[in-house]
């Protein structure tokens, strides 16, 4: 969704516009042979304009952006080695929106001074009310290269499990890193619009 700072500045352009207009009427009037008493009319149409482009612009970018219900960044397996045991880390959110396609999507971040070199693997478990699991899988997320030679490390790609939940309440999504040298895991929870 466009930012209430973003609106602001779109209309105080359109505004700042429409006020040079009326203040360079005389101007304009001698150069281009506009009679005075349409420069009204003129700055009137140019800040309604903006009015209406701003509204609109609005309304097409809120439609077109996904919402994001829930956002986290849990603990990785920072100081964790090879071959010891796994830890689980939960998120829980809530859904009001039953049977709407949802997608639960996990970024792991490494650790300071470690490169990612291959695919890191995570086990994502999905609960809803009353303990019904909704998805119990193993996500790889692949070695995403650098951006350039100059700039950018290599990097785990995102992860994401689609689910539609069969009822409004409190979910939760239990993640289990299988891979040392993660320092973070970003999750995010987003509600896509309609209905399975």
């Amino acid at each position: 969704m466009p930012s209430t700072g973003s609106l602001t500045f779109v209309l105080v352009v359109f505004f700042s516009i429409a006020g040079f207009v009326w203040l360079m009427r005389r101007h304009f009037a001698r150069r281009f042979g506009v009679p005075p008493s349409h420069f009204r009319w003129i700055s009137g149409g140019i800040a309604l304009f903006g009015i209406a482009f701003t509204i609109v612009s609005s309304l097409v970018l809120r439609a077109a952006v996904t919402p994001v219900i829930f956002r986290a960044r849990l603990e990785g397996t920072a100081g964790m080695r090879e071959g010891e045991r796994a830890v689980m880390r939960t998120a829980r959110f809530e859904v009001v929106h039953s049977g709407w396609e949802h997608h639960v999507s996990v970024r792991a971040v490494p650790e300071k001074g470690i490169e990612a070199r291959g695919p890191m693997r995570l086990r994502l478990s999905l609960v809803g009310p009353g303990a019904t699991a909704l998805a119990d899988t193993d996500l790889v997320l692949p070695i995403r290269p650098r951006s350039s030679w100059l700039w950018g490390k290599p990097r785990w790609d995102i992860g994401s499990v689609r689910f539609y939940p069969p009822v409004t309440g409190r979910y939760a999504a239990r993640l289990v890193p299988l891979h040392p040298g993660i320092r973070r895991l970003d999750v995010k929870v987003v509600e896509a619009s309609g209905v399975n």
